[in-house]
């Protein structure tokens, strides 16, 4: 049985979470029984909640029930498309995750309402305030300026995505991702997107990325260059030429 994962921990004590993104999943019973069938096998689960047709607080308790709390929740939907779940019902939903150890997701520059929502109700390890750029990776001063202002408010984790281009993009975000790493008040998740975007995610496991969303296969991916769990041996076997 898994350990109770609890970010705001030591970090060597859970030093990177492998997580099971499960936004391709639209019923709530499809995630109950995905997660009781890999629940040995993950640390965390990531839960779409926007996109569960059948979403209500019961189904919700039998999710958290399966996972143990051991999942990232979130209101966005794919490619930062408008969310249609309404505050009332997220606060809602927020509010009945308070004090446990599930955490909150939240883009901080789309989202400015479910931000004020998380801060109202939940505390700094519960909340993930995120940055998410699916069109291109940002010069390295103003990716430092994002992950700055998510800190600067208060959340435990802070999470940057971004589409690589080039292999430069993906060296810039592995230089912040060290330098946040380094940081005693931080747990980073800094990853790049796309075919270049796939060297932050096989390095990122060894340098500092506290969760790293490792789908079952690429047709339930939610984000481009996300590696495998078939793939997963293999990350991590490149620990000693890492410098781990």
């Amino acid at each position: 049985m898994k350990q109770e994962v609890n970010i705001s921990s030591d970090k060597q004590a859970h030093p990177s979470l492998v997580c099971l993104p499960l936004q391709h999943l639209s019923r709530c019973e499809q995630v109950v029984e995905t997660i009781n069938t890999h629940k040995s096998s993950y640390d965390i689960f990531e839960i779409w909640l926007d996109l569960l047709v059948d979403l209500d607080i019961k189904w919700l308790e039998k999710i958290r029930a399966a996972a143990q709390d051991r999942l990232i929740v979130l209101f966005r939907r794919p490619a930062l498309a408008p969310i249609q779940m309404d505050a009332s019902a997220r606060e809602v939903i927020v509010k009945s995750v308070t004090h446990s150890t599930v955490l909150v997701d939240v883009d901080y520059y789309t989202d400015k309402e479910g931000v004020a929502i998380l801060k109202d109700h939940l505390p700094p390890e519960q909340q993930i305030f995120s940055y998410h750029n699916y069109e291109f990776t940002p010069d390295y001063r103003t990716l430092e300026r994002i992950y700055d202002t998510l800190l600067s408010n208060g959340a435990l984790l802070v999470k940057l995505a971004t589409m690589c281009e080039s292999r430069y993009d993906a060296l810039r975000l592995l230089e912040l991702l060290v330098k946040a790493s380094a940081l005693p008040e931080t747990r980073p998740i800094i990853m790049g997107m796309g075919y270049y975007g796939a060297l932050t995610r096989l390095v990122g496991m060894h340098w500092g990325n506290r969760i790293n969303f490792i789908p079952l296969n690429s047709k339930s991916s939610s984000a481009p260059g996300q590696l495998s769990y078939d793939e997963l041996d293999m990350v991590r076997s490149l620990a000693p030429y890492l410098g781990v």
